[in-house]
């Protein structure tokens, strides 16, 4: 049973609930400003797309009232790490004509069909990142310049099309968007319905994936690197003392309080910088952060430890209920303060501040979990009640760890340019 439990606590237990809320939260937004997600999945691919495909730019400025808003948006997506290409089938010159109307980049090179075709695929990926215009395309070079892109490339891609034609390079693409007024089997193989023209609605669909992803990164991260301290502390301590450092209910107890109190991270705010570029998910990443977050835990863990053996005297078989009740307690201590320190790059607190649920739900599961071994339930998870010098050691601990995670979390940034 204790195995099990270390098992459990190893486990991000809420991720399927934090992901599936997060997606469908932004999806509801998103509905309300003009794109309709049909996959779920879409609003991931928002977040992470860092090359649109546009079939032509004259359906989309409708005329000359909109040239400056589409020209304004195409700047604002390239500012966001979102390069635009165009792939049509129409000849070279009014597209190129088109884009530059629109203020696309790299327009003095196009690419047509015929010249394509007679590329393999590296080279076609090769002259793809130097070019934004591919015309006289037929609907196989489209998907196929969609391929590359995404396999060839390693780009996240995204093909807005209204055609019958488009329907291959649609299905192509990580995310296919289609106007509500296009073609049905466009509609069809689309992922997203735009119900405006207005092209800043896709701005509005990268910002919202990319803090879906912020917040779901929050969660994995912290969580990977809290759960596996604590597993790594619960394995050490289990090889010296002469007894269990937890009792299986009890680590249940404390993973089922942390993971209760992040049910609001869906609706956290994201740091700026978070949204600044295209993210994807990166295991390299998530593992680096659990390694280097996830020892420093234990760090506090052994203090705590030393504390209780030989300060409290929890240093028997006899007295091994006090020994697991003062570990919970700073576990979960512990687990819920590092949430705030490292979910923003900011100082905690002060800074980007977590949402008040969030908030609210971090101070009642510590709340819970401190009074708990004081509770008329506390025999039942075997807990003793502690000495009141022993919450002097929880506000040590807390403080401690707290600094320590700040002052990591500053290295962290520097030496990997990045955080989330």
């Amino acid at each position: 049973m204790f195995a099990l439990a270390v098992a459990v606590g190893l486990t991000p237990e809420l991720l399927p609930v934090i992901v599936n809320v997060n997606f469908a939260r932004n999806a509801r937004l998103l509905a309300s400003q003009g794109l309709i997600i049909k996959d779920l999945a879409s609003v991931h691919a928002f977040g992470s797309m860092d090359t649109l495909c546009l079939e032509k730019v004259e359906a989309l400025i409708s005329g000359d009232p909109l040239k400056r808003e589409v020209k304004s948006t195409i700047t604002a997506l390239s500012t966001a790490g979102v390069s635009v290409k165009i792939l049509t089938g129409d000849d070279a010159a009014p597209a190129i004509a088109a884009a530059r109307v629109a203020g696309i980049a790299n327009t003095d090179h196009p690419l047509t069909g015929s010249k394509i075709r007679g590329m393999n695929d590296e080279a076609l990926a090769a002259e793809l990142d130097e070019c934004s215009v591919c015309a006289e395309l037929s609907p196989t070079d489209k998907a196929r310049i969609i391929r590359v892109l995404r396999l060839t490339g390693d780009h996240v891609v995204g093909f807005l099309g209204e055609g019958p034609n488009d329907a291959g390079a649609l299905r192509a693409a990580d995310i296919g968007l289609a106007p509500e007024g296009g073609a049905a089997l466009a509609r069809e193989c689309a992922d997203v319905i735009m119900t405006t023209h207005d092209l800043r609605t896709l701005l509005e669909g990268v910002e919202a994936g990319r803090t879906a992803l912020g917040n779901i990164l929050k969660y994995i991260k912290i969580t990977a690197s809290s759960n596996f301290g604590n597993a790594f502390s619960v394995v050490l301590a289990s090889v010296v003392l002469p007894f269990l450092p937890m009792r299986a209910v009890q680590l249940v107890a404390q993973n089922l309080l942390y993971d209760l109190s992040q049910i609001f991270l869906p609706w956290d705010r994201v740091d700026n910088s978070a949204k600044e570029k295209p993210r994807s998910w990166s295991a390299d990443s998530i593992g680096r952060f659990m390694l280097i977050f996830g020892p420093l835990s234990s760090i506090f863990d052994v203090l705590t430890f030393a504390f209780l053996w030989y300060v409290i005297g929890a240093n028997s078989v006899a007295e091994q209920a006090v020994f697991q009740t003062g570990w919970f307690m700073v576990g979960l201590a512990t687990q819920l303060t590092i949430v705030h320190v490292l979910r923003t790059e900011t100082v905690p607190f002060f800074g980007n501040r977590a949402i008040a649920p969030l908030g609210i739900a971090t101070l009642i599961a510590l709340i819970v979990g401190l009074t708990l071994p004081f509770s008329p339930v506390a025999q039942w998870f075997g807990f003793e009640p502690m000495p009141w010098i022993y919450f002097g050691w929880i506000l040590f601990t807390v403080a401690g760890y707290a600094l320590a995670a700040q002052l990591t979390k500053t290295v962290y940034r520097r030496v990997y340019g990045q955080w989330m």
